[in-house]
This record gives C-alpha cells, structure tokens and sequence, in this order.
C-alpha cells in the first residue's frame, strides 16, 4: 500500500463501519503502523472529513456527516 492511498483507505473503511472504529482498529485492518494511520486521522479530522468521539475509554473515528 502506498502512503499517498491510505487516506482514501481510512475512508472507505470508515464508510463501510458506521458504527466508527478506533486507530488501533483501523491499523489492524489496514495491516499500517499505528503511528502512520494516526497521523493521517489527525489530517483527515483537520480537513473536516473524519470525527473522533470518546466512547467510554476509547476514542472512535467516524467518517464526518455532510449537511446536504
């Protein structure tokens, strides 16, 4: 995987669990260091497209609501 595709990785995944996932998840499932899929969150969340919630202890990701 090449690092210029892993947002767009993070998204579509994000899109297809609604229900969000942590970093560590996404990392799991994007076989990507931890640090690396972090880095992108936070790039992703200042460009608006990506949120992070705390849900109890951890903090979750979701893909961001457009108003229409």
């Amino acid at each position: 995987m090449l690092p210029n595709n892993i947002e767009e990785d993070i998204l579509r995944l994000l899109e297809k669990h609604p229900e969000g996932m942590t970093i560590t998840n996404i990392s799991k499932a994007l076989n990507t260091p931890r640090q690396t899929v972090s880095k992108y969150v936070y790039a992703l969340m200042s460009r608006e497209l990506i949120e992070q919630r705390e849900v109890g202890r951890a903090k979750v990701c979701f893909l961001k609501r457009r108003k229409k």
